[in-house]
């Protein structure tokens, strides 16, 4: 049996009426909450994959690009 992950940590913050209403609109029926985990967990910058196209793009294009 695979036992659950407890989330024990938090984090908040502060939004006008607007920025709530332009947050449940994104959450798209989904808590809130899920949607800014998922936000905030994914990874920033660029994918492995496009890390590799660029470095093709250079090899073949030479400094002047």
């Amino acid at each position: 049996m695979v036992k659950p992950v407890f989330r024990t940590k938090s984090l908040s913050t502060k939004v006008t009426d607007e920025e709530y209403s332009q947050l449940e609109a994104q959450a798209g029926g989904r808590a809130i909450s899920e949607r800014a985990r998922e936000v905030l967990l994914k990874p920033t910058g660029p994918s492995p994959v496009e890390l590799a196209l660029m470095g093709e793009v250079i090899a073949r294009c030479g400094p002047s690009c």
